[in-house]
Order: C-alpha cells, then structure tokens, then sequence
C-alpha cells in the first residue's frame, strides 16, 4: 500500500501519487521527450500512439461486458488514457519550440542537500508551465512527520521534533519562526522564477498563474485543523483581486477555498472533497 504520509497529490479516492524526489527523474519525465532527436521522437510519439489507440479499443470492447461498478472503472481508465494522449500531443507540439535545459547531475544527497534539490525542482516546474509541458504542478517539501532538520540555519532538531513542542518554549519557536520565514523565502523566489517569463499583454507567468502554498495543519503541537494559514500567489490572469490579509470567523471549512480554486481555473465543481465540508 502506499505511504500516504508521503502523498499529498491524489489522482482520485484511494489513488494517491507518489512525488518524483529526484530533479532528474522530473527531468526526464517533462523534458525527456523534448530532448530526443526530432526523428527518434516522432517514432517514439507514432509508437506510443498506437499503443493507447489498442488498449483504448480494448477498454471500449470490454466496457459492454462487464458489470456497472467495472464500467465505471473502466471509464476512468478511458479518461486517463485521453488526459495521456493530449499530453502527448501537446509535448509534441512544444518539443519544437521549447528551449530544453541541460538535464541536472544531482551531487549530494541527504539531509544537508534539501536546499539544492527544491531549488531544482523549482526550476523544473518553472520550465515545465513556461514552456506549455504541463498546466498543473506541485511542490511537495517534505512529508508529515518531516525528519529534515534545517542545518543550514544553524537547526539542529527535526522539524516535526519541534513543531510538537509546547507554545512557552521559547527556543522551539524561534527555531519554527526561523524554519517557516525560509520557506516563505523559497515561495518569493518562486514567484521571482515566474515573473521572469513575459507571456505577453502586460502579464508574466506569474500574472496568469495561481499558487496555493499551505501545509496540512494550522498548529502542530496541537493537531488542530483551525484557522490554518493559506498563501495564494498570482491572478489567474486577473480572475483573483490580490494584496489582502483575509481573516474568516467561525468555523468555515477550507473546502470551500478549494472550491473556489477549481472554479477560477474553470472545473465547476461545487464540492471538494467531503460535500458536507463545503458550504
């Protein structure tokens, strides 16, 4: 089974996905394709094709076959297999234009290493949206009960060592203070990667962009899900008023923020997850 402290991206119910870790698999997964000879992509692209056209007539044959709940599976094999198809077409469009960056030679691993990898994989999912590779990417840190311990601060405990400590110790959260302030660090520097690309009529990658930077409790010596902070970034191509502070009383559900996420990008979704969170 899969480990679902590590997963924080979900396909659908019961199917999480699991992270690339390591910025040359994200490489080789967005920009593999690109980087090939034009030839040896165009067969790789006409094998690949007829590959989904058989599995999907397979698929369609079955479909009569079977009983309602497997159809039902069936279908969301069929709508996956037509999400990789367009994917695939849409590589192929931008292997052509798209200026492949050199595939990176990860040195140290470890601990210690935790800053140079992120900053990789910052990049790659900057190039991945800036040159039309994909139109949806996360960032996943680290994972619940993260071991990381931020040496390079002078930190010696793990994060989720001292996120357990009580509010009147001092040195733990000055220590969680110092940790939170470098990843809204590392968010700005994001945000600086996407307004470097114009995409033309007065706005960036980042105007035409959103960014959803959260974590998955609102306290963590307390387990408490309330009043969880959420940072978004960018418009959406202006569909977002942006510079405010909201503040929200009583007990509404982050659901609903979710929601309005799917809507700006244009899925019409009235619910996020459990439909009774969503008001």
């Amino acid at each position: 089974p899969p480990d679902n402290w590590a997963r924080m991206v979900s396909r659908g119910r019961t199917r999480p996905l699991p992270p690339r870790e390591d910025p040359a698999r994200t490489f080789d997964d967005v920009f593999g394709q690109a980087a090939l000879d034009p030839s040896v992509r165009a067969a790789q692209q006409a094998r690949r094709q007829s590959i989904l056209d058989h599995v999907t007539g397979e698929l369609s044959r079955l479909s009569s076959e079977v009983s309602a709940a497997d159809r039902q599976r069936l279908e969301a094999h069929l709508t996956y297999l037509r999400e990789v198809e367009e994917r695939l077409r849409q590589q192929s469009e931008n292997a052509a234009t798209c200026t492949v960056p050199a595939r990176p030679a990860l040195g140290a691993a470890g601990n210690d290493a935790f800053p140079a990898i992120g900053a990789l994989q910052m990049d790659l999912l900057v190039l991945a949206l800036a040159c039309g590779q994909t139109r949806v990417a996360s960032l996943q840190w680290s994972r619940s009960v993260s071991d990381v311990r931020f040496t390079w601060l002078g930190i010696d405990e793990s994060h989720h060592g001292l996120s357990h400590a009580p509010d009147d110790d001092a040195d733990a959260q000055d220590k969680l203070t110092r940790i939170n302030h470098w990843y809204a660090e590392r968010f700005e520097e994001l945000i600086a990667k996407l307004k470097g690309y114009d995409e033309g009529g007065g706005r960036t990658l980042f105007d035409n962009s959103l960014l959803f930077w959260c974590n998955e409790l609102g306290k963590g010596n307390a387990h408490s899900r309330n009043d969880a902070p959420y940072v978004l970034g960018g418009s959406a191509g202006g569909a977002l008023r942006t510079g405010r502070l909201l503040k929200y009383t009583g007990d509404v559900p982050h659901n609903n923020l979710l929601v309005s996420v799917l809507n700006v990008m244009g899925v019409p979704d009235t619910t996020f997850g459990r439909p009774e969170w969503c008001t």
